[in-house]
Order: structure tokens, then sequence, then C-alpha cells
């Protein structure tokens, strides 16, 4: 495995983040001089870097994903957005956002010859290894983990760590999840990422929400499989 299929794999960095404001459907990126269509999800709106609360946020991100991924953009719910601001009391429960991995620190494209395929094997290949499956049975048991997931109340600390739950010709998708302490109180979220590439991008696609009652990943991972589709589809 190439060390910067290692780095695709180790870089693998989700932050809690927070949410929007300019509902746009597309939004340019870039990284290593290329140029990338962000597709916003329906409803979303993107959270501006000058904004004073979303400064905040970006700077927190970015803290956290500091050496591993530059944070190409934030989003989230456009009505949750405009209440925090007027409340910056409350938090955002459904947002998300774009990560571009960087190798050894740096911004660097994948070969020409890495495909969407050869992202997707690495996760995969890495499930197989850790959880001693095979791949005669490997989609029997992705089927059965996200099946089985559910929340543990927000007492319960430490982090919701599903692994690969899915994946298709453009990506692989990890559930995740974890507990931070707002105002005293633990507080749970849950995301599914979407692993993939476009245009020799390594692009990680981070999708959250609250940690509801049941499972929470099913609903996310539907969500995060068009995002998918239509970030492809926009930079074909």
């Amino acid at each position: 495995m190439s060390k910067i299929y290692i780095q695709i794999l180790a870089g693998l960095t989700v932050a809690a983040g927070a949410a929007a404001a300019l509902a746009q459907n597309t939004v340019a990126a870039k990284f290593a001089g290329a140029t990338v269509n962000l597709v916003i999800p329906k409803g979303h709106c993107v959270i501006p870097r000058e904004d004073q609360l979303g400064a905040l946020h970006y700077k927190l991100q970015e803290d956290g994903n500091q050496g591993r991924n530059q944070v190409a953009i934030l989003f989230a719910d456009c009505a949750e957005w405009a209440q925090r601001k007027a409340n910056p009391a409350l938090l955002l429960n459904h947002h998300g956002n774009y990560l571009f991995q960087l190798t050894q620190g740096q911004e660097r494209l994948l070969p020409v010859t890495a495909t969407r395929a050869d992202i997707v094997k690495i996760y995969l290949d890495h499930e197989l290894k850790s959880g001693g499956a095979n791949n005669q049975d490997i989609s029997e048991r992705l089927k059965e983990k996200i099946a089985k997931s559910s929340v543990p109340s927000p007492e319960l600390q430490g982090n919701v760590n599903l692994g690969l739950i899915d994946r298709d010709e453009r990506a692989a998708y990890m559930g995740v999840g974890g507990t931070f302490n707002y105002d005293g109180k633990p507080v749970r979220f849950v995301g599914v990422t979407g692993a993939t590439t476009t245009r020799a991008v390594p692009t990680t696609i981070n999708l959250y929400g609250p940690a509801a009652s049941g499972n929470p990943f099913r609903e996310l991972l539907a969500q995060q499989r068009e995002l998918v589709r239509r970030f492809v589809a926009a930079n074909e």
C-alpha cells in the first residue's frame, strides 16, 4: 500500500462542527491547484468564514484537523443556523463539512491512476483486516452492523465508532459519533462520513445529526449516499 493511501486511511478525521448562512447549491473550492465543486445539501446553508460565530466554528474544526485535513467548507440546516445566530446558546443538530485530506501535512493530489474504487478498497481492506471478515460475507456483515447500530445515552461518555458501514462505486461510508461537553452537560452526536475522490482530490464529506433514540445512522447513511452521488456528478 502506498504512502499516499496510508495517509488517506490515517487522515480520516471527523469533528463536531457547526453551521451555515448562505443558501447555495454548489460552492467552488481549491486544493493543490485543482478546483472542486462542493454540493451543499438541500435545506442547508454555508457557514461564512467572515461571520464572527462562523469564524469560531472554522477555527475549532481547523484546530482539530491540523496537519491531517484542510477544512474546505462547513454547512448546516439553514433554520437552525438562523436560530443559533439569534441565540448562541442553542446547538445545531443537523450540519456537516467537506475535508480535503493532506499528505504529510501538505496539499497533494492523488496519482492520476488512482480511482474511487481504489479509495473504497482501502477502507474495505481495513474492515476485512480489523474485523476478521472475508470477501464472501462482508456485505452481510455491513448490513448487520448498520441494522444493529444504536446510540448510548448522553450519560455514557466516549465515542461511537462503527467503522465501515457501507460502500458503493463512489465512496466508502463510516459511522462515527461521540460526546462533547456543553455548558456542563454531555451531548452526543452521530455522523456518517463518505470517503471518496474527484479530480485527484482526496475528499471526505461528513454529515452529522442528533443522537436520537433507535438507529439514527440509517437515515444519515441514505442522505450521505445521495450527497456523494450529487458531489461526484457535479465534478464529472
